[in-house]
Parts: structure tokens; C-alpha cells; sequence
């Protein structure tokens, strides 16, 4: 395990980059060719570039996004809102087209009210999940036309997560029965067919959906006493293996093949907080990273290897 923390390399890095307005992306730009979009602040690297969009830019008001979702093939990005009305932005990446060296990268191009809150979302191959409050998941067409402009966004099907029968141990704050996380299963670089699984969040389950059918999850687990704050597939076990996050601060690997225990590793206190995020390395399939606080006020990402035994 390797921890990223802030201390003496932050000072390290202003001392080295008095000018830099956020001096670990920079050079976390300038180490890994990474495109980053970092607060108020463009930066010029490698040939890569780093741009701030606001959507009050484009003269819309919002003040409660919540969530994101690339359509990388598209060079397209979803903005939710978590407001009653649910408000969907299309930003178009100009940067997908060709290599921008002025003028605005980021336009939003599609605006519309999905009439439900928006607390997570994710895309695959013209179609786009999103995540509500009362469990609920909505699948939704995002069709577009031959110039890559979006035309519409049609709701397809509703999934609602059961909710659990059981109560969920309260932490220090409220519980609620938001959809914190949706994603397809992972397909293999593929742009014209959606993938045929997804899962999401309710509280402290975790449910596996089959697109076709919206009655019924194929998988229902609770593999947390507390609410689950992230859950992501494995790139390399699709339909398989999922790491789950928890404000229990356990992160847990869950194997779908398992009917009953499905929890395949764990680290009971992976932080001294609640996690918020969790993923495995697109390369090296037996690391994955959490994110959450080691203290009161420092965030800290941690990389794992799930190599050892659970």
C-alpha cells in the first residue's frame, strides 16, 4: 500500500512552483501526460491541456451538480444536477475534434429537466444511466445525430433498488435513499454496443441489474453495516468483481459468482473516515484505489494490492 498524503511534498512542490495556482495537478500533468480539468487554472504540458468549464458561462444558473459522465467516443460530458428538477447538461469537448490551442474548449450545447434529482450517473454506447433519490434508476437513450450533436434524451426503463428490510446502522449523519453510484459493466473498447449489466447503490446495498430486465436484480448483497459511498466494476472481471466503499471505512472486493458470502477481501479500516471513492488500476488488476480521510482535514488516497489473502 502507498499513501499520497499532503505534508512536507506540498511544500515541496509550491517551493518548486511558486507560480502554479495547483501545484500537485501540475505536476501530476507534467509527470503523466494526465488531461486534468483543475479550478481556475490551464496549464500547457506535454501537448496536454487543462481547462476549468462553469456552466454559468453558457448563462445557466446551477449551483448543485452532482455528478458526471464521459462519452469519450463523442467528446462528449454529461453534468447532473441533484435539484428538484434534475437538470442534465451536454457539454461539448471542443479538444475531441482537434487540438485547441485558444479559444473556449468547453460549450454546453443540450440543456433539459429530467424531473428527478440526479446523484450518479454513467454512459455507455448512446445510452445513459442515471441515478435518483427512492432507489430509483432510470436508463435513458442520449441520441445523436452524424454531426455528433446531441438530439435527444428518452427514458427507456426505471430500475428500483429494494430498499433494505433491515435497518442500516446510523453513522453522524443522516441516511437517505439516494442512488449514490451506477455503472455499466465495463465492455472492451466497445462504442456500439451498451453494456448488458450495471450496478448501484442504495444505502448499504449493492445491486447488479440486467438491462433487460427491470423487475428484478440478478444480484442483491449487503456487504457493508453502514451506506455504501462507491462501488465500481473491475476492468479486468467484468461481471465479476466489484470494490465497494463504505462509511464503515472497510473496502471491500465482492465476487458476483458467489451466491451467499460474496466478499472475496476486505480492510476493516482502510481510513480513519468514510471512504468516498474507489477503483481498480486499468492495468494491474490487483490494485485498486480509496479515497477518504486519514484525519479530520486530510484527504488521502491509498493504493492497494489484493494480491494477500482476504
Amino acid at each position: 500500500m502507498v499513501y499520497l498524503r499532503s505534508g512536507d511534498i506540498i511544500k515541496k512542490f509550491r517551493e518548486a512552483e511558486p507560480n502554479k495556482h495547483m501545484p500537485i495537478l501540475y505536476h501530476l500533468n507534467r509527470s503523466l501526460g494526465w488531461r486534468i480539468i483543475a479550478e481556475k487554472h490551464e496549464s500547457h504540458v506535454k501537448g496536454v491541456r487543462s481547462d476549468v468549464y462553469d456552466v454559468e458561462d453558457d448563462g445557466y444558473s446551477e449551483d448543485y451538480l452532482t455528478s458526471l459522465a464521459l462519452a469519450d467516443h463523442l467528446g462528449f460530458l454529461f453534468l447532473g444536477s441533484g435539484s428538484k428538477e434534475g437538470n442534465l447538461y451536454c457539454i461539448k469537448d471542443g479538444s475531441a475534434e482537434k487540438d485547441m490551442t485558444s479559444g473556449q474548449r468547453f460549450k454546453c450545447i443540450h440543456k433539459e429537466s429530467l424531473n428527478r434529482p440526479i446523484h450518479s450517473m454513467d454512459y455507455s454506447s448512446n445510452h445513459l444511466l442515471v441515478g435518483s433519490n427512492l432507489g430509483k434508476v432510470g436508463l435513458y437513450r442520449a441520441q445523436c445525430n452524424q454531426d455528433s450533436s446531441l438530439q435527444e434524451v428518452k427514458l427507456l426503463l426505471d430500475y428500483v433498488n429494494p430498499i433494505p428490510q433491515r435497518s442500516v446502522e446510523a453513522a453522524s449523519y443522516a441516511l437517505n435513499t439516494h442512488v449514490k453510484n451506477v455503472e455499466f459493466s465495463p465492455l472492451n473498447n466497445s462504442e456500439t454496443r451498451m453494456s448488458d449489466q450495471f450496478l448501484s447503490t442504495t444505502m448499504n446495498q449493492l445491486n447488479v441489474w440486467n438491462t433487460s430486465n427491470n423487475v428484478t436484480p440478478v444480484l442483491q448483497t449487503q456487504p457493508s453495516r453502514l451506506s455504501l459511498n462507491s462501488a465500481s466494476w473491475s476492468p479486468h472481471d467484468p461481471h465479476t468483481l466489484i470494490a465497494c466503499g463504505s462509511a464503515s471505512r472497510e473496502l471491500i472486493v465482492i465476487d458476483t459468482r458467489l451466491p451467499s458470502d460474496s466478499i472475496v477481501w476486505s480492510v476493516k479500516h482502510a481510513h480513519m473516515r468514510p471512504i468516498t471513492d474507489v477503483k481498480f488500476n486499468p492495468f494491474i488488476p490487483y490494485w485498486l484505489a480509496s479515497a477518504g480521510k486519514m484525519q479530520p482535514s486530510l484527504m488521502t488516497t491509498c493504493i492497494w494490492s489484493n494480491i494477500a489473502n482476504r
